[in-house]
């Protein structure tokens, strides 16, 4: 695919999330939503690469550092992307 190919998605959002994402565009200083989107996808990718590799995700505050923990991507200790592969 070129990089002139496009395709067209198109999402529902409830009016909290749509606001949430107008929020993200803001914050991450993006030029539109779907710049934001892209990013957010960049992001969850690394993330999950990093998971699968086996890496912790580390967050430090104030000199105390702490494991971030994504329910959302990890069952039973696993994560899903390493469930998929098995």
């Amino acid at each position: 695919m070129a990089n002139t190919d496009k395709i067209r998605v198109q999402f529902d959002f409830s009016p909290e999330a749509y606001q949430e994402l107008n929020d993200i565009q803001s914050d991450a200083d993006a030029s539109t939503k779907a710049e934001a989107v892209r990013y957010g996808l960049r992001t969850l990718q690394w993330l999950l690469s990093e998971i699968k590799a086996g890496r912790k995700i580390l967050v430090e505050d104030d000199g105390a550092v702490q494991e971030v923990v994504f329910p959302f991507l990890a069952r039973n200790g696993r994560s899903k992307t390493k469930d998929r592969q098995t």
